[in-house]
């Protein structure tokens, strides 16, 4: 293996003349074996592969790849990586393509690649956001995209309560102040906006940390601000209807001005635990298996931990509610069809702006249809069923990362028992017969 010193003029390895650039052919004469052994010595030395290309063995024992070759009588030195994180192999390919440049295209390989780089400078200085504006079209591209309704509601509230604010800004110019005065716009329009303001607060926060990631931006104008000085406290909700209240709403419901279909939806999401938006078309519904499936589209997610296809048994209490809401609907795709247009689903919203114009009075106060899934999941609990059934029916997540990861029993079997019983309930409830202790 022939070894040059780097203080000499690396001269003999060099064939011809082509326009006042010199290279030579690629002979080559080294192996990876022969490289890897190549040892440190008190000067940095080269290793001819051929073909002008060199493997540069420094005292610091780092190796790295250089293509030396004449221009202008002159001799220039193009570094083409450090090895082993180039191969023999991709540095020669390398080689080659710089002796295609110099000898077919008469251009300086060292040349070419400062043009591209400046280029790519370039480019990304004008991709770069100059406005908040900019900064949340590609915080929207790169990341909304993914979410479940790729971020429509998100653009909504932005474009509604955050871009009037600072969407004519530059990214490093918005303070906290301008956050705050984001939020005092939100409470002018309405003063119940502790949770939605203190969303908004996430997502410019995501917006920002997209900003600093991709060095858009030097500031996070968010930064330092806590929910609970923002939005305010935001209080679990923890509402869960009582089995007497569960036996009222039967006698009260049908005295009530909610449409059939809204009355048909509160009972299908306690018996079933599922939300009003997971209720989507007939298609999914089995009465010869008595199930509903709801494909992952329609189910909450994150993209961490993105949603997952969901089957419910349904009871026999579910089935009869279903068979009276098909006799309503059944003659469009959706179980809750849009009032004005049956080609599109209900907004999953209407049964509670029914219930907030015409609410039913219960002992125990104020209830939302929110609280239904967990009136289904409670009334369970209340059977016996075990909590890592009921977290089944529900289609929770496990919060113990162990049990995710090494416990993949699926409980159906428990699972439909489970909805069983809590039809069976609601039946008993529906014809006011007293419930046996478990």
């Amino acid at each position: 293996m022939t070894i040059y010193d780097t203080e000499r003029l690396v001269s003999s390895n060099f064939r011809g003349d082509t326009e006042g650039y010199t290279v030579s052919r690629a002979i080559y004469r080294t192996t990876d074996s022969q490289l890897r052994g190549a040892k440190p010595r008190d000067k940095e030395y080269l290793i001819p592969d051929g073909g002008n290309l060199y493997l540069r063995v420094r005292p610091d024992k780092s190796k790295s790849w250089i293509f030396i070759y004449k221009t202008g009588g002159k001799q220039r030195r193009m570094g083409l990586g450090s090895y082993p994180d180039v191969s023999l192999e991709i540095a020669r390919k390398n080689a080659t393509n710089a002796r295609a440049l110099i000898k077919g295209q008469k251009i300086d390989p060292i040349d070419k690649a400062r043009k591209e780089k400046q280029q790519q400078l370039e480019n990304r200085a004008s991709e770069i956001p100059r406005t908040v504006v900019e900064l949340f079209a590609t915080w929207k591209t790169d990341k909304l995209a993914q979410w479940k309704d790729e971020g429509k509601r998100v653009t909504a509230y932005f474009e509604r309560d955050v871009l009037p604010v600072i969407g004519h800004m530059h990214p490093d110019e918005v303070r906290r102040r301008h956050i705050f005065t984001i939020r005092d716009n939100m409470r002018k329009r309405t003063r119940t906006v502790t949770r939605l303001s203190n969303q908004v607060l996430s997502w410019v926060r995501q917006m920002y940390k997209l900003g600093l990631v991709r060095e858009f931006c030097e500031i996070d104008p968010t930064s330092g601000i806590e929910k609970e000085d923002f939005g305010g406290h935001e209080h679990e909700r923890i509402r869960a209807l009582e089995p007497s209240e569960v036996e009222l709403l039967f006698e009260r419901l049908p005295k009530s001005k909610l449409s059939k279909t809204a009355q048909l939806a509160i009972w299908l999401q306690i018996a079933t635990t599922t939300r009003i938006g997971e209720l989507t078309k007939w298609e999914h519904v089995s009465f010869e298996k008595q199930t509903l499936f709801i494909p992952k589209d329609n189910r909450k997610g994150s993209f961490r931990r993105p949603a997952k296809d969901h089957t419910v048994f349904l009871s026999s209490f579910a089935v009869s509610q279903l068979r009276q809401l098909m006799k309503l609907t059944g003659q469009t795709p959706f179980l809750f069809p849009h009032k004005w247009h049956p080609e599109a689903h209900a907004p999953v919203n209407s049964v509670r702006r029914q219930l907030k114009s015409e609410p039913i009075e219960l002992p125990n106060g104020h209830w939302t249809p929110h609280d239904l899934r967990r009136t289904g999941s409670t009334l369970m609990l209340s059977l016996g069923v075990r909590r890592e059934v009921a977290d089944g029916c529900l289609s929770h997540i496990d919060p113990v990362k162990v049990r995710r990861t090494y416990q993949h029993y699926d409980y159906q079997k428990e699972m439909r028992s489970a909805w069983e019983m809590l039809g069976d309930l609601l039946v008993s409830l529906e014809k006011g017969q007293p419930i046996l202790a478990t």
